[in-house]
């Protein structure tokens, strides 16, 4: 929630292991609240790189591969639907499949130094299929975990071997930072573990999120009005949100996302039914619905399930969407053991 980050990048640092040239660093990872170890944000990144989808990626995806080429390289690709991202207006508008991503990766464990090249840009989201090449690499990071102080250090070239290293790629690159330390973090956090992809309790046949058993945790009623609060926070903390509780249980929330187009709102919908121990968070925008978010709360044993529906219709569960809900679910249990959740 909200627009801080797990830990703070720098642009412009002196690059220790090139002198002369600049880097982007984080801060010290052993001075946060939950501290993090230079092997535990190297081995969470070697993970990272190995499946490196956002939940809005995973909803979209047509073909994922990550082949080993030997004990120490990986090639991945990320090919997305072009007929989905017809229909959410991000397509060619013919099916054309998009090149996501597409990587190679060579992992140095005793170095704790990975070299990533990137044959599609990250910058463009990618390449068209048609288009998307391996025979140049348009730019190479090499991230490495410094040790004392444990810190992530990237080292980023364009395709010319110009170093990038200024505020705008620092910017971007909080998206990786933020996935690694606070993947680590969630975990180490974390007193019940949530999977994704995991066989639905409530629709046999399709794939849910799924907590462990909470009960040695927190109480059936303490958790349900601790999720059902994170939702409504969630929705008043956006910047520019005008909330209003439409009943007790109803509560909506609008905003403007784009103030060049005043008329065009988003909505969020939260909708809990105690009597089917459910909640059910609606996106809209501009009157089109984007993202319906199902939540059930099981009571013997007291476990979450969740999914997500995209605006295809598709079912969203998947890895990277439980690590979303893992964090989620411990803020949750925290604040519902709390006197001042």
């Amino acid at each position: 929630m909200g627009a801080s980050h797990s830990v703070e990048l720098n642009a412009d640092v002196p690059c220790p292991s090139q002198p002369g040239t600049n880097c982007i660093a984080t801060e010290p990872l052993d001075v946060l609240p939950t501290p993090v170890t230079a092997e535990e944000a190297y081995e969470e990144t070697k993970a990272l790189m190995r499946y490196p989808l956002d939940p809005l990626t995973e909803g979209m995806l047509k073909h994922f591969e990550c082949k080993d080429i030997d004990d120490k390289t990986f090639v991945l690709k990320v090919i997305l639907d072009g007929q989905k991202l017809d229909k959410v207006g991000f397509g060619k508008g013919d099916g054309t499949d998009r090149m996501r991503m597409w990587k190679k990766v060579v992992c140095d464990d005793a170095g704790l130094k990975l070299v990533v090249e990137d044959y599609v840009s990250e910058a463009t989201m990618g390449s068209w299929v048609d288009e998307a090449s391996d025979k140049e690499v348009c730019n190479t990071c090499t991230l490495l975990v410094e040790k004392s102080p444990p810190r992530l250090l990237f080292i980023f070239d364009d395709k010319d071997g110009k170093r990038m290293s200024d505020a705008p790629v620092r910017d971007a690159l909080y998206q990786w930072s933020d996935m690694i330390v606070g993947g680590v973090q969630a975990f180490k956090n974390s007193k019940v573990k949530v999977t994704g992809d995991a066989d639905s309790s409530t629709d046999p046949g399709k794939k849910s999120m799924l907590t462990g058993p909470m009960d040695d945790h927190v109480t059936y009623d303490k958790f349900w009005a601790q999720h059902l609060k994170y939702c409504k926070d969630f929705v008043r903390n956006l910047p520019g949100a005008q909330c209003e509780d439409i009943s007790e249980d109803e509560f909506k929330g609008t905003l403007v996302l784009d103030p060049a187009k005043p008329t065009e709102v988003s909505t969020h919908t939260v909708r809990a039914a105690k009597s089917e121990s459910k909640v059910t968070w609606t996106i809209e925008h501009d009157g089109k619905v984007m993202t319906e978010m199902h939540r059930i709360v099981h009571q013997s044993p007291l476990v979450l399930e969740g999914w997500d529906v995209d605006s295809t219709g598709a079912r969203i569960a998947g890895k990277s969407k439980a690590k979303e809900l893992q964090k989620a679910v411990n803020e949750i249990i925290v604040k519902a053991n709390s006197w001042f959740g």
